[in-house]
């Protein structure tokens, strides 16, 4: 009987297809296969004949998966051309080299890859396969097919290596294992959320930062709130993560509300003098307006009472107040226009807020425009506003 080599025809390595040693590099080949076949639904050689699908293994460039679905990105492809080399010394070396370049295939800084190639890839001269004689298929078999070599391949190939039944079960052991690790770590790949940059949600109400989250596939986590002098009531004060930061979809995301800026019993500042408490009432951005008025129980320029309440709850930087202040006592004492000319009286009468009266007559005593006499009389106590009369001569 002519040797043979058993094996699922379309997951066959091209070393096996023409006769050379079996490696575990050949298994690394059908992983190659079957990642394609889990990616597109179909093995990438067919043929009608086992014959003419190992030959296709041997001589025929990897199809692309990208053609089949162009959502499936180029670095994951080159893991299957590079797991199908057909060079054993452009393919993975073990599975664990194939294992960790499918772990970081979706990393960002892999998203524009070129195309895998071999180290000399140039259009190799045409190669002399091994002639393949009098072989057939075994149509009794389902999946597994009989590759019937030739006479002069089989025994240079059992010369090399000689199958024994715990080899080969050592070897599908070994194949299951790593379609298991390829699988977890492909689910892993897929399943894991992308990392992306925290938007800035600052300003914003939560409606809207909702919906900018719902997009970002973010999820709106813990909404706390608490005073802002920076930010009106409703919008987000701040957000953990910050703004900026590397965060991955599917992260919760805290927001800090604004409640308005935080307010403070105005205070009472009757009796205080008016230019101290403007000063410090400005430097918190406060509006302050001044009225005048005469009072006989303050000090002059002293506050003696205000538009806001005291108890008044209000944000100091949007707020207006008046202040009445004391021009001085009520009441005062006259002074004696005796010496003065009129234009002299009419100063200090506007000085002190009083309303003076003039009145002419003849006089032999005193020259024209001297003070005859006044009323109230000199050093008298008058109120402001009141009328005074002087009588000068003529």
């Amino acid at each position: 009987n002519m040797g043979s080599v058993i094996g699922s025809v379309h997951y066959i390595s091209p070393e096996q297809a023409r006769g050379s040693m079996v490696t575990k590099q050949s298994d690394i080949y059908s992983l190659g296969i079957i990642l394609f076949e889990m990616l597109t639904g179909e093995v990438p050689y067919q043929g009608e004949t086992a014959i003419s699908v190992a030959l296709k293994h041997y001589r025929n460039d990897m199809p692309s998966v990208r053609n089949y679905d162009n959502n499936i990105p180029q670095s994951l492809e080159n893991v299957i051309l590079h797991a199908t080399a057909k060079n054993l010394n452009d393919r993975y070396k073990t599975v664990a080299e194939m294992a960790d370049d499918l772990r970081t295939v979706l990393d960002e800084d892999r998203k524009n890859e070129k195309v895998w190639r071999p180290q000399n890839f140039i259009d190799e001269e045409t190669k002399i396969l091994p002639q393949i004689k009098d072989s057939f298929i075994d149509e009794n078999l389902d999946e597994t097919k009989t590759l019937i070599l030739s006479e002069d391949a089989m025994k240079t190939r059992e010369k090399k290596q000689k199958w024994s039944r715990k080899k080969r079960g050592i070897t599908v052991g070994a194949i299951i294992l790593a379609l298991i690790v390829i699988s977890v770590v492909i689910f892993a790949l897929i399943t894991t959320p992308k990392v992306i940059t925290m938007p800035d949600l600052r300003g914003m109400t939560q409606t809207q930062a909702e919906s900018i989250l719902d997009n970002k596939k973010l999820e709106i986590g813990k909404v706390t709130e608490k005073y802002s002098n920076l930010y009106n009531y409703g919008q987000i004060v701040s957000t953990n993560p910050k703004q900026g930061s590397n965060v991955r979809q599917k992260t919760s995301v805290g927001l800090v509300i604004s409640k308005g800026p935080d307010k403070k019993p105005f205070g009472d500042y009757r009796g205080q003098n008016y230019d101290d408490v403007k000063e410090r009432l400005e430097n918190q951005g406060v509006h302050v307006y001044k009225k005048l008025k005469y009072t006989d129980d303050v000090t002059k320029d002293s506050i003696t009472s205000q538009s806001l309440k005291p108890s008044a709850a209000v944000v100091m930087s949007q707020t207006t107040v008046t202040f009445t202040v004391s021009k001085g006592p009520v009441h005062f004492r006259l002074k004696m226009f005796s010496g003065m000319n009129k234009s002299q009286i009419e100063s200090y009468a506007k000085q002190q807020n009083i309303d003076v009266v003039f009145q002419y007559e003849a006089s032999d005593k005193f020259k024209s425009g001297e003070v005859v006499r006044q009323g109230p009389a000199p050093n008298a106590i008058v109120e402001r506003g009141s009328q005074v009369i002087v009588v000068l001569a003529k």
